[in-house]
């Protein structure tokens, strides 16, 4: 009787521990998806910021010659500038 007891224990206990280390190598699966996941979503944070970056500087110069142009337009059309235009047809 002692035996068919400690035989249904011992049996007990290899089932869940064999469960438990499958859903332990489960967890070190998802966690290490996890981790390169936000290794992955860091570096496309990175880009983005770098991009944002690169758009306000071309966004500046572009506001900046703009104007440029426009005061150049204004300066002809006041007569504080002369315009030239050296062109030549074949």
């Amino acid at each position: 009787m002692w035996l068919v007891l400690l035989a249904s224990l011992l049996s007990a206990t290899l089932y869940y521990r064999h469960h438990y280390q499958q859903a332990e190598k489960a967890r070190q699966t998802a966690v290490s998806e996890i981790e390169r996941h936000q290794v992955s979503l860091e570096q496309l944070r990175q880009k983005i910021k770098t991009v944002s970056q690169l758009d306000a500087q071309y966004n500046e110069a572009l506001e900046h010659h703009k104007n440029r142009v426009a005061q150049l337009e204004r300066d002809v059309a006041d007569g504080r500038r002369r315009l030239r235009v050296k062109a030549t047809c074949p």
